[in-house]
């Protein structure tokens, strides 16, 4: 097939968009074409951009803005095909019927083949078309060896009633999830199925295809690596914010003020650690992450027992290290805080993380110009 066509079938599979990155490296681990430029990224771009266009009754591809980061570049955002809806009403009877077939007569599984296609549409009398196999795709999730299975292979229709059920209470609550995070809460409910790339995520797509609440949802880049689900035409910086602000901060605050990351995520399950961390350093700037024996905890700057004057230490330490002829560096300032203070700031406060005395010390700087970290070294930022 020529690269349209990969390209096509790729996005085919994967309801919630990939990147240009994402598309050529699905493309070429398939071997659905050969591409013989030297930028191989960049034809998948033009192609995208130029040539899967709204064509009528044609498939295209459409760019998934990402509104935390509109300027991003070209190669990071996600793109998502979209059928017009001409065509999706003239193939969803039909291809209910050949779900039905399948479901019937190859219950572990079908192989997209000439020759299983010829006999499912002599089965069911029904032309399974380029289109109709895409459509099939998208309801069926690909095993390591190239065998198609359908949901109901991997989880139980109870069970994926339960993970429908979760999403849209989080959607409800909160207005989003993240959609690795759905996908590790759901694995105990999985099947072991040596699933091909990307078969999770086709898993995740039509569970939530399925859901009266989950149907509509859109997949979002939030800090260019974290995807998540929310509303259509929901703007994702509020509903962080409100989440964070909210659920998030009162879970902390519930739990004396210093909660461990794993009692957070017991609570909070539809995110994981890494995006936990995130959401805090963006969103609860007062809110410190440390670790002590391999267990990472959450504190509020309160539990420090810092003075009601700190902001005025910090600014006279910096003076003070400035009038010697002395860097700013982090240990001098430290230092110069314990001598202000009169205890070893790191030790009486538990700052052993020097990313928390940093940002500690940003937040409470309050002369002008403004301060940041730059080469360990606290300078005026420049313009």
């Amino acid at each position: 097939m020529n690269i349209k066509e990969a390209i096509v079938a790729v996005l085919s599979a994967e309801k919630h968009g990939m990147t240009v990155k994402e598309i050529y490296e699905r493309i070429a681990e398939k071997g659905l074409c050969r591409f013989h430029a030297k930028d191989p990224r960049h034809t998948v771009y033009i192609t995208l951009t130029r040539s899967l266009h709204s064509q009528g009754d044609r498939p295209a591809a459409v760019c998934l803005e990402d509104e935390q980061e509109p300027g991003k570049r070209s190669w990071a955002k996600r793109y998502r095909l979209n059928l017009p809806e001409s065509v999706r009403d003239k193939e969803e009877p039909l291809l209910d019927q050949l779900l039905n077939r399948i479901r019937a007569d190859y219950p572990n599984g079908f192989y997209f083949s000439s020759t299983a296609l010829r006999l499912l549409s002599s089965k069911t009398g029904v032309t399974v078309d380029g289109a109709l196999q895409e459509a099939l795709r998208r309801r069926m999730i690909p095993r390591a060896d190239g065998v198609w299975l359908l949901p109901d292979r991997l989880a139980k229709p109870e069970n994926q009633a339960r993970l429908r059920e979760t999403a849209a209470r989080w959607i409800r609550e909160y207005g989003f999830f993240q959609a690795d995070a759905l996908l590790a809460f759901a694995a105990p409910e999985l099947e072991d199925v040596d699933l091909g790339p990307g078969g999770r995520e086709t898993f995740l797509a039509c569970l939530l295809e399925q859901g009266e609440e989950t149907a509509d949802l859109r997949a979002v880049t939030f800090l260019y690596q974290y995807r998540l689900m929310l509303r259509k035409e929901t703007p994702l910086a509020p509903v962080l914010s409100a989440f964070a602000g909210g659920a998030l901060r009162d879970a902390i605050a519930e739990s004396s003020g210093m909660p461990t990351q794993a009692a957070l995520l017991r609570r909070l399950p539809l995110i994981n650690a890494p995006l936990l961390k995130a959401l805090v350093r963006t969103y609860l700037p007062g809110i410190l992450c440390s670790e002590s024996d391999g267990v990472v905890f959450f504190q509020s700057e309160d539990a420090l027992g810092l003075p009601a004057d700190f902001d005025e230490h910090v600014f006279a330490a910096v003076q003070a290290l400035e009038a010697l002829g002395l860097p700013v560096s982090e240990d001098n300032l430290h230092t110069a805080l314990s001598l202000r203070l009169g205890v070893n700031l790191r030790s009486e406060c538990g700052l052993s993380s020097k990313k928390n005395f940093r940002r500690l010390v940003e937040r409470h700087y309050p002369g002008e110009p403004k301060r940041a970290w730059k080469a360990g070294i606290f300078g005026e930022e420049q313009d």
